[in-house]
């Protein structure tokens, strides 16, 4: 009689899949690994939109274990996440921003779109950050809808990190997303697009959805310095005074300078060389281009309106 050996149970720190059983402790790296060498592959045609499903599919389920392993610590070792191959991530992030960029079939950019969100919903937050930087300082640049789309994840990560930080500022200095570098990340970004798009080297649409993006991160940032107190920092016995959070409101004028005004007089001059020329046409690219300009200087006119109004008061 042949004996089999009987089924071994899945490690205690694995959490489990109910609807599958399956163990969900792999982390970001074994999925890299698998959709890299799908995506890289030139045997088949279909090798690289399994790859780019595979990575939406894959990573949904990591990042719903990583969000389990965050609240409830018992659930999962945490360490078991922090283990990851950051160049192996890099790659797979790249194929995925160069899958949105230039990549015709829509709903492969969609599976593309989910697949670079749940990848970095896969790793702890300074991976996170650290992977959010590397992408956008690679060369060539993504594309200003991927641009938009990681600013916009900046400001949605800070501000999870000051309500997972419950009043904490140290907790909040810890984290790279409500630091003075997430700052310095969305203004290099904006004024980057804004002098790209004022020497014609940039689409002006594309560059506006850059600027919205990261206004609205700034406008947070801002905000919230603003409201710990007339100088940012809600409490003047505090020895960490200037050196806690992102520093943006300490730096409000600066940011007003080199970022918000630039912004607000670019959309301005824009919109109305676009009302001397008659416009160009009434297509839904030309309607969208048109509305993201109007949103800068609305964007723009609502942080000046805020910081004049609490600095005046």
């Amino acid at each position: 009689m042949n004996s089999f050996p009987s089924k071994q149970p899945l490690p205690s720190s694995s959490p489990i899949d109910h609807e599958t059983g399956a163990s969900m402790s792999m982390n970001a790296t074994c999925v890299c690994g698998l959709v890299n060498a799908l995506t890289t592959s030139s045997l088949r045609p279909w090798h690289f939109p399994a790859g780019v499903a595979l990575a939406a599919a894959a990573f949904r389920r990591i990042a719903a274990a990583y969000v389990a392993t965050a609240a409830n610590e018992t659930l999962a070792s945490p360490a078991s996440f922090s283990v990851f191959d950051a160049e192996i991530l890099g790659k797979t992030l790249t194929t995925l921003t160069l899958t949105l960029t230039h990549v015709p079939d829509a709903a492969m950019r969609e599976r593309a779109r989910l697949a670079l969100s749940r990848a970095l919903s896969s790793v702890p937050p300074t991976a996170r950050f650290d992977a959010i930087q590397k992408v956008l300082r690679a060369t060539p640049p993504p594309s200003p809808a991927v641009t938009a789309l990681l600013l916009s994840r900046v400001k949605r990560e800070a501000a999870a990190a000051g309500d997972a930080a419950a009043g904490n500022t140290r907790d909040l200095r810890d984290n790279p997303f409500s630091s003075a570098v997430a700052v310095d990340l969305v203004t290099r970004e904006v004024t980057t697009a804004l002098r790209d798009a004022t020497r014609g080297a940039a689409d002006p649409a594309g560059a506006a959805d850059v600027a919205v993006a990261g206004l609205n991160a700034l406008r947070f940032f801002l905000m919230r310095g603003a409201a710990r107190g007339p100088d940012g920092d809600g409490d003047d016995d505090d020895d960490d005074v200037g050196e806690r959070g992102d520093g943006a409101w300490e730096r409000r004028e600066e940011i007003v300078d080199a970022v918000v005004r630039p912004a607000s007089t670019w959309a301005t001059a824009e919109l109305a060389r676009r009302r001397v020329c008659g416009g160009e046409g009434d297509d839904e690219i030309a309607v969208a281009s048109l509305m993201a300009l109007q949103q800068v200087e609305s964007v723009a006119g609502y942080v000046l309106e805020f910081v004049e109004q609490q600095t005046s008061s």
